[in-house]
C-alpha cells in the first residue's frame, strides 16, 4: 500500500463512522448551514444512504456522504463532499456536477417514472490554505450569463421525425444526410426511395459531391436489410449506379473484414477451450484453468 492510500484511508474511515451519524450531522447542519436553507431540511426524513460516487480513496484525496430527505417538501439529497487534500481545487464545481449526475441517474433508476431530486451540495474543507475556489459553475465561465442561456436552458431540438422530406430539401447541402438520418430510423429505404425519387435526385444534384452520395448509398446499404436493396438502389439512377456498386463493394470488403476478425476470436476461444479440456483430463483443478485461460469458471464446468 502507497503511503498516500494510508493517509487518505484513516480520514476516508473516520469522517464517514462520524458524519454518519444522524444526530451529529444535524448538529454540523445546524451550525454551519445558512438559517434559511437549514430549515427547509425534513430533519424526520433525514437518513443516510450507501450511495458514493468519489474516485477511490487516494485517488483524488476526497469522501463523500449521501443523505436522503425532503428538502422544501420535494424528493432530495444532501450531498457532502470533504476534501483530504492541502491545497483548493479550483474545479471543484464541476465535481459536484459530475456526482450530482450519477446520483441523479441511480436515482431514477431506482425511481421508475419519478421526477428528478433535489440535491443540496456541502463542501467540507479542512486544507492548509484559505478556499479561494469557485462554488458555483457558472462562476467559472469568462460569461457566466452566456454560459447560463446556452448550457442550462433549453436545448435546441431539430425534429428530423416530424419534419417533411420537402421541407428538410430546403436545408441546402445538408438535406441529403437528414433525410437519410430521417429515414434510416425505420430501416425502410426500399419503400422510401421509389416514393422520393424526385427529391433525392434533386439533392444529388445539389451536393455535387459524389463522395458525399456514396456515402449516402453506403448508409442505405447498411441499415436497410430488405433482401431487393441494391437492386433498388441500382435502378434509381444510371448515372448514380457507379456510386451505388462502389459503395457495395466497400460494404462487402468490411464484411469481410470483419468476419475475418470474428474468425480469429473464434479460433482463440477455440483455442482455450481444447486446452481447457486437455487440463482438466490431466487433473488440474478449475480455478487453475481458469487462471490460465481466461476462461470462466462456469465455461470450464460445461466442458466436463
Amino acid at each position: 500500500m502507497s503511503k498516500d492510500k494510508k493517509v487518505m484511508q484513516p480520514h476516508d474511515m473516520f469522517f464517514k463512522k462520524t458524519f454518519g451519524r444522524k444526530e451529529v450531522m444535524l448538529d454540523f447542519l445546524k451550525y454551519n448551514l445558512p438559517e434559511g436553507i437549514f430549515k427547509k431540511v425534513d430533519q424526520q426524513s433525514l437518513r443516510l444512504t450507501n450511495k458514493s460516487f468519489v474516485h477511490p480513496v487516494g485517488m483524488r484525496g476526497e469522501s463523500d456522504l449521501v443523505f436522503q430527505a425532503q428538502i422544501d417538501n420535494e424528493q432530495g439529497y444532501l450531498y457532502f463532499l470533504v476534501e483530504h487534500q492541502s491545497k483548493v481545487d479550483h474545479h471543484m464545481p464541476m465535481r459536484f456536477m459530475e456526482y450530482n449526475l450519477k446520483l441523479m441517474r441511480q436515482h431514477l433508476a431506482e425511481n421508475k417514472g419519478s421526477k428528478l431530486p433535489l440535491i443540496l451540495n456541502i463542501c467540507i474543507y479542512n486544507g492548509q490554505e484559505k478556499y479561494v475556489g469557485h462554488t458555483n459553475l457558472l462562476s467559472m465561465f469568462e460569461s457566466p450569463a452566456l454560459a447560463k442561456a446556452y448550457m442550462f436552458g433549453d436545448f435546441n431540438l431539430i425534429d428530423l421525425s416530424s419534419a417533411s422530406d420537402s421541407s428538410i430539401a430546403k436545408q441546402q447541402k445538408a438535406a441529403l444526410a437528414s433525410i437519410m438520418l430521417k429515414h434510416g430510423a425505420h430501416r425502410n429505404f426500399s419503400t422510401v426511395l421509389p416514393n422520393n425519387e424526385t427529391v433525392i435526385l434533386a439533392l444529388c444534384r445539389e451536393t455535387n459531391d459524389p463522395s458525399y452520395i456514396e456515402d449516402a448509398f453506403f448508409y442505405i446499404l447498411m441499415v436497410d436489410k430488405n433482401e431487393d436493396i441494391l437492386e433498388i438502389l441500382k435502378s434509381f439512377n444510371p448515372k448514380l449506379k457507379e456510386l451505388v456498386m462502389s459503395a457495395a463493394e466497400k460494404l462487402r470488403m468490411e464484411g469481410e473484414q470483419l468476419g475475418m476478425q470474428k474468425g480469429e476470436q473464434l479460433g482463440i476461444q477455440k483455442g482455450k477451450m481444447e486446452v481447457a479440456k486437455s487440463l482438466l483430463k490431466s487433473g488440474i483443478p478449475i480455478e487453475i484453468i481458469a487462471s490460465s485461460t481466461g476462461l470462466s469458471i462456469a465455461e470450464i464446468k460445461h466442458l466436463t
